[in-house]
């Protein structure tokens, strides 16, 4: 089937410096956009995107390019690469184009994040990183960057934060393993370590939102001391544990768990067990034993001192 007919650009053929021109233009002078946030392309859809351009006898909605900055006669993709590559998969040698001179490469990259977000084209974390490259480019202003993309700037927020994840856990968002919701209760979590833990057993444990909030709020570490509020001088926050009982709820726990009978548990108790018990052992080795071996440390250099100064004495 021939696409649709529309005005060609010839070999040589000089745009205009300002206007934009809406013609057909090979596919093999197309580059892609070099600010494409999008790095995967699902193989189906472009064979499903290629099939209803053929069905339609070619585009209902032309792709943007820009003349390339430095190849004469080559183009650069402002948006459209879907389009672009189903008709590859067609073996089209020509494509409907808008070109649009003077388009910078800001404005490249701003037209290509919206496009790919209103198509829901983009992984999180591909997503994460053209909001961030945006802000930078618009000197950090949210409610610029909100105005251009046509997004809300509370979700841009909860985007571009998604950033601070660990990497395995980045990894995790992109495979759909973990919701965008839990993710954004992982980043509760302040170590890298225990972030990826977490969102491992969550995964494995088949945790839905409210358990892992559960669990995150439980695993945090509270610093073993009040803080003060620097206007009253009062403490707040969590006031500090006594030893005795702090021995005391870990010998009653040591006590529970050698009773627990397991092969009563079922299988969402027994996950739920074994990822808070998992927390609780990280917690313990990352955050717990450092400060008790620091502490055992100074209190038995300062007995060697006292010590030493009785026997000086004598």
């Amino acid at each position: 089937m021939t696409p649709r007919n529309h005005a060609h650009l010839k070999e040589g053929t000089k745009m205009s410096a300002q206007v934009d021109t809406i013609v057909r233009i090979p596919v093999a002078n197309i580059d892609p956009n070099p600010y494409q946030q999008r790095k995967t392309f699902d193989s189906t859809y472009i064979d499903e995107l290629a099939q209803s351009i053929k069905a339609n006898g070619g585009l209902i909605s032309p792709i943007s390019v820009r003349p390339h900055p430095t190849a004469e006669g080559r183009f650069q993709l402002i948006a459209g690469e879907c389009r672009t590559r189903a008709h590859q998969r067609l073996q089209w040698t020509e494509i409907q184009a808008i070109v649009r001179p003077g388009t910078t490469d800001v404005q490249m990259e701003e037209q290509a994040l919206v496009e790919n977000t209103k198509r829901q084209d983009l992984l999180p974390m591909e997503e994460a990183s053209g909001y961030q490259r945006l802000l930078e480019n618009n000197g950090n202003n949210l409610d610029l960057v909100a105005e251009k993309t046509g997004t809300s700037r509370v979700t841009i927020e909860k985007r571009v934060a998604l950033l601070d994840l660990q990497a395995d856990v980045q990894a995790m968002v992109d495979k759909r393993q973990i919701t965008l919701e839990m993710a954004e209760v992982l980043l509760g979590v302040e170590d890298p370590e225990q972030q990826k833990q977490l969102a491992t057993v969550a995964l494995q444990a088949r945790f839905d939102l409210n358990r892992l909030k559960g669990i995150v709020n439980n695993t945090k570490p509270t610093g073993g001391n009040g803080q003060q509020n620097p206007t009253t001088g009062d403490q707040t926050g969590p006031k500090p544990v006594r030893f005795k009982d702090v021995n005391k709820s870990l010998v009653g726990l040591n006590d529970q768990l050698e009773r627990l009978d397991v092969t009563k548990l079922s299988a969402e108790d027994a996950r739920t067990l074994e990822a808070q018990l998992s927390a609780i052992v990280h917690h313990i080795s990352e955050d717990v034993m450092p400060r008790v071996s620091e502490r055992r440390t100074r209190a038995e250099a300062a007995e060697r001192n006292q010590q030493a100064q009785a026997a000086a004495v004598a």
